[in-house]
């Protein structure tokens, strides 16, 4: 996941591919019902994030989610997921060879990102949506 502004907008990529991003996201960081628009694709960075590391269904998801990912003995795992603002909304501590389930209960309806971390370094990001 990447974002940064440019004047008064804002932006967020995630879901590269081939250095490409996959979803782009702009908004108005000011309007807090501001509407956001997928603009496809653009170069944000050459260092693809290996689809391997982590993957959470259903998506959509409501109340529940699963991340399935693979955590070798030794490594510190982490899972965060952000809202389109770049506020921290859940974190969670991962350990080796597990299926984590997400409890969603508490986060609002909306478009949101997750980073998996391994040892600080994210091996995974991607975009979740939940609706309630």
């Amino acid at each position: 996941m990447a974002g940064f502004s440019i004047g008064t907008k804002g932006y967020i990529g995630t879901g590269i591919s081939s250095g490409h991003s996959v979803d782009f996201w702009e908004y108005d960081p000011d309007d807090c019902g501001s509407t956001l628009r997928v603009m496809n694709p653009i170069v944000i960075s050459n260092n693809e994030i290996p689809k391997q590391s982590g993957k959470i269904y259903p998506n959509p998801a409501g109340n529940e989610a699963i991340l399935d990912y693979t955590l070798d003995e030794g490594q510190i795992g982490t899972l965060e997921l952000y809202s389109v603002m770049g506020q921290k909304v859940i974190s969670y501590a991962l350990k080796p060879q597990e299926v984590l389930n997400l409890h969603l209960s508490g986060v609002q309806t909306g478009i949101y990102f997750f980073n998996v971390k391994v040892n600080g370094k994210i091996k995974y990001s991607d975009k979740l949506v939940v609706v309630k």
